[in-house]
């Protein structure tokens, strides 16, 4: 079994690989990034979009941070929680 290379971001390793996949996911305060602010947290986001030609969808609400990668030219203008919550859609599957 092969390691997952988790790419640094300043001091800190987040799971970009894992996150990178289309579906939708929800970051913590606490569990998923410690040392910033959810508004940081976001912002490493978008950055980390930009850097691998994609977007990103977010969304801040409390410590929690609701993000989905999104190819540029396919980008889903719902908030990704009604995304999820759809009938009959599943996880990342953009509809």
């Amino acid at each position: 079994m092969s390691k997952v290379e988790l790419p640094q971001h300043g001091n800190t390793i987040y799971p970009w690989p894992l996150w990178e996949n289309g579906s939708v996911h929800r970051a913590k305060r606490g569990r998923h990034f410690h040392d910033i602010s959810p508004e940081s947290f976001r912002r490493s986001i978008l950055l980390r979009a930009k850097t691998i030609g994609r977007k990103a969808v977010t969304r801040i609400k409390g410590d929690a941070v609701t993000f989905q990668f999104v190819d540029s030219e396919s980008e889903d203008k719902t908030k990704p929680e009604e995304r999820q919550a759809r009938p009959g859609a599943r996880r990342g599957d953009g509809r």
